[in-house]
């Protein structure tokens, strides 16, 4: 069972880093003129997962698999209330939320919280999709793949 668990646990951080770059790609293809050069921080680092060297910011990424069925993400209060991030970077299967650190504070400050994520031993509040979308600049994801495209999308004349 704890083998397992591990081999779970390493699944989903795989998943979580290859996001993680996907997004930094992302912010050096399309955010560059706005935020400059963004690298991904290393190991653990409760600042963010990336680093604007320009505007000395840093990025939290959340990846919830299960918010395309549940159309809501899971913030973990841990996570909200250690991390230095000035922007959270929400992703579906379909879009990037990018919503200011602050800005989410407000939104779950009323909210009741609840238990969830792994194995639901975490504390944290549930944001419906359709709020922080109100509240969020949304980005159709890319997933690499669609980059030339995506090109074409955004500046289009």
């Amino acid at each position: 069972m704890d083998f397992q668990r591990e081999k779970d646990f390493r699944k989903q951080l795989a998943i979580a880093k290859e996001v993680e770059a996907e997004v930094c790609e992302f912010l050096n293809e399309f955010l560059k003129n706005h935020f400059g050069e963004c690298v991904m921080t290393t190991g653990y680092d409760r600042r963010g997962d990336i680093f604007s060297k320009t505007k000395d910011i840093y990025f939290e990424v959340k990846y919830d698999i299960l918010s395309d069925k549940t159309n809501n993400f899971f913030v973990e209060q841990y996570a909200l209330e250690h991390t230095s991030a000035f922007y959270y970077v929400f992703v579906d299967d379909s879009y990037y939320y990018f919503i200011r650190l602050s800005v989410l504070k407000e939104l779950i400050e009323d909210s009741e919280s609840k238990f969830g994520g792994d194995d639901k031993k975490f504390k944290g509040h549930l944001v419906p999709k359709v709020t922080l979308a109100c509240h969020a600049k949304k980005y159709i994801r890319t997933k690499r793949k669609d980059l030339e495209w995506y090109r074409d999308y955004l500046f289009q004349k």
